[in-house]
């Protein structure tokens, strides 16, 4: 069972433009809607 999925920022779920990829937003706010943890970890 997913708990949590963490993810880096830049490139990954940014673009240059510091918008979010439309493919990211839905996938996060799917994983939101089966109660999965999401977190931005980026150094």
């Amino acid at each position: 069972m997913i708990k949590l999925v963490a993810s880096d920022l830049d490139g990954t779920i940014i673009g240059r433009d510091n918008t979010i990829f439309e493919n990211n937003f839905k996938a996060i706010s799917d994983i939101n809607k089966k109660n999965i943890d999401f977190v931005i970890c980026t150094r």
